[in-house]
């Protein structure tokens, strides 16, 4: 059975702020990437890449790559049924009519 170790306030609270400051720089390393990728972004934009698109099919490859059969067969039967009801076409034609 695990002990569960006792620790003073002075320590729980080190540890507390070493464990925000890992969050924080993670969290800076983060958008510090955000900000790169829009820049990327924006210069593929000026060359003509259909960015858009681009991270559309590397979104779908990604889900390909890290979908279990079982889930792909149950969203495709989910898709077919939704695909084959009226009523859900009827409403996404008055969405798009918006």
């Amino acid at each position: 059975m695990a002990t569960i170790e006792v620790r003073s306030e002075e320590d729980i609270i080190r540890l507390g702020t070493d464990y925000a400051l890992r969050i924080l720089e993670i969290q800076k390393q983060i958008a510090e990437a955000q900000a790169d990728i829009k820049v990327i972004k924006t210069d593929a934009k000026l060359d003509g890449v259909p960015v858009g698109l681009v991270n559309k099919a590397l979104a779908r490859i990604k889900k390909e790559l890290t979908q279990s059969e079982a889930d792909k067969f149950e969203e495709e039967a989910w898709y077919e049924a939704m695909m084959e009801n009226t009523d859900i076409a009827d409403k996404l034609a008055e969405i798009n009519n918006i």
